[in-house]
């Protein structure tokens, strides 16, 4: 905790504001798997998708709007920026996973990260009865961990 104090004030703003951005990219990016659920009237994933898109929308924009990134990013706010963009990432990507009712939130943690990191764990037991959207959802989650 004593090398947290080392951080400025400006570094945290910068890295908070950089977060907000961060979680906006991924509420537009939740949008998507509503397009598969209407192609497959897979209706009831549509609303799980809404509500976590504003839910990481909200978050975002008033990370972004509150905190300023007046400075340029240093390497220990990058290396904290990381981890703290995977384990906010991935509490806002498994709550479509709980909304749904498919997964509990640890599971759709779990499930989350492991899209993430490209790990390809699963915490569903039979992948042959995954709906199509949260198929969908779980590759388009790798997909985007290997561009990150």
């Amino acid at each position: 905790m004593h090398s947290m104090s080392k951080f400025r004030r400006s570094e945290i703003y910068s890295l908070l504001h950089y977060t907000g951005y961060i979680s906006v990219l991924l509420g537009i990016v939740m949008l998507v798997p509503i397009l598969v659920a209407l192609i497959y009237h897979e209706s009831h994933y549509i609303l799980p998708f809404i509500y976590s898109s504003i839910i990481s929308l909200v978050f975002g924009v008033v990370l972004y709007k509150c905190f300023s990134s007046g400075t340029e990013i240093s390497l220990k706010v990058a290396m904290l920026f990381s981890t703290l963009i995977w384990l906010i990432g991935s509490a806002i990507a498994a709550l479509p996973f709980y909304l749904s009712g498919d997964l509990s939130y640890l599971n759709g943690y779990f499930e989350a990260m492991s899209g993430f990191t490209t790990t390809g764990f699963s915490m569903y037991s039979n992948l042959d009865t995954v709906s199509y959207t949260m198929d969908f959802w779980k590759g388009f989650m790798q997909w985007l961990g290997v561009l990150v």
